[in-house]
């Protein structure tokens, strides 16, 4: 079971925290209203989509320009167009975005593999984040996608 947290995180504490586990960080657009702060109408007209409305990276080159400085974490996240960021995990950790349909997709890998061991587990505005070490017995990790929600 997940417990709901019952206050709000400071995001500069929490995307250093994550830095402090091997994770870069990058800014990501706001938005208030359903409404996205980069100023695309997320209608799928332009560049944006409406799946993504204040969740797509801000800066020039995306999820590319990480860091783990956390005077430009604190920088970008104290812009008030980007008050939200993205994680690039350390190198041999999935993340499962467990959301939507990807929650169905979640359990029928779980009932397939079975539970996973204790691990990191965050809550996201509509479900969570699992994150997961790659087993270095399996090989190399795959890249893009893998069951449909990685």
């Amino acid at each position: 079971m997940i417990a709901e947290a019952q206050h709000r995180v400071d995001p500069i504490r929490a995307a250093c925290w994550y830095v402090g586990l091997g994770c870069t960080a990058f800014p990501v657009w706001g938005s208030e209203d359903g409404r996205c702060f980069c100023g695309d109408a997320h209608d799928g007209t332009r560049r944006h989509g409406p799946d993504n409305v204040g969740k797509h990276p801000s800066s020039t080159h995306g999820f590319k320009d990480g860091t783990d400085n956390p005077e430009r974490i604190a920088t970008f996240l104290r812009n008030p167009g980007t008050p939200n960021y993205g994680l690039n995990p350390p190198e041999g950790v999935l993340v499962f975005d467990v959301d939507g349909e990807g929650v169905a997709l979640w359990d029928r890998l779980i009932a397939r593999l079975g539970q996973p061991g204790p691990t990191l587990t965050t809550l996201t505005a509509h479900g969570r984040h699992v994150w997961l070490r790659w087993p270095e017995a399996a090989g190399p990790m795959p890249r893009g996608k893998l069951w449909g929600f990685v």
